[in-house]
């Protein structure tokens, strides 16, 4: 059983053409061709198509399509007070209007090395720069985040992290560190910092997702207490 497919207004109005998507839970081979066909003649130019961590498309779809595995998502989860241990924070403080928002640009775009929409060449360097670029907009802006922390030394943002929160849940957009002070703690300090700010609100639980392929924060968040929640394949065709 599928979704039927979805159209992405956002997606399409960023990248000015038509972006689908389709969510197999369980994957039939003839049901998405019959989705993608559908995409085809709605005008759909690139399909984002997401299924259990244990399939891929299937050979006829990719050689029919341009079609491929662009990311295998591992969606991290932290139970918030379960580590009562506050660890020394640092220089953080919240982003405001007067900082350097180049300055997390840049940082984002360091982040963002294993994305599937850097994977993807078809996408193209300037249009995954463009998008986070927005991302980084939306966050400061409090569309996309509620929260954006960052770790300044000496004026320079040398980390980030952004979160949005719910009633139960809060997430994490984006973490990112300047590639020159990696291990040195400003990730952990940033984590920590964000673990002890939500004791004071209702959340219980704290996601975060990345890519199976970036084993460096994978690691990192298994190190910092969380614990893998999902797995799920995400492939680009392209109509």
């Amino acid at each position: 059983m599928v979704s039927d497919l979805q159209i992405l207004p956002w997606d399409t109005r960023f990248f000015g053409y038509t972006v689908g998507r389709i969510d197999m839970l369980s994957y039939d081979e003839i049901e998405l061709e019959t989705l993608v066909e559908k995409a085809w003649q709605q005008g759909v130019k690139l399909l984002y198509v997401f299924t259990d961590n244990a399939t891929e498309l299937s050979p006829n779809i990719v050689d029919t399509y341009t079609g491929y595995l662009v990311d295998t998502k591992i969606t991290y989860r932290y139970e918030v007070g379960q580590d009562e241990s506050v660890a020394a924070f640092g220089p953080i403080e919240i982003f405001s209007a007067g900082q350097d928002v180049a300055q997390l640009y840049e940082l984002a775009y360091q982040s963002g090395d294993y994305s599937r929409f850097k994977v993807d060449a078809i996408v193209g360097e300037e249009n995954f720069k463009r998008l986070y670029r927005q991302w980084i907009d939306n966050s400061v802006s409090g569309q996309a985040a509620d929260d954006t922390f960052v770790y300044v030394v000496d004026k320079a943002i040398q980390g980030f992290i952004t979160v949005q929160k719910k009633p139960t849940v809060a997430t994490i957009g984006l973490l990112a560190t300047d590639k020159s002070v990696r291990g040195r703690g400003v990730g952990s300090a940033l984590l920590n910092y964000v673990k002890h700010d939500l004791r004071a609100s209702s959340a219980i639980h704290l996601d975060v997702a990345t890519q199976k392929k970036n084993i460096v924060a994978c690691r990192f968040y298994e190190r910092n207490g969380f614990t893998v929640k999902s797995e799920v394949n995400v492939s680009h065709i392209w109509l």
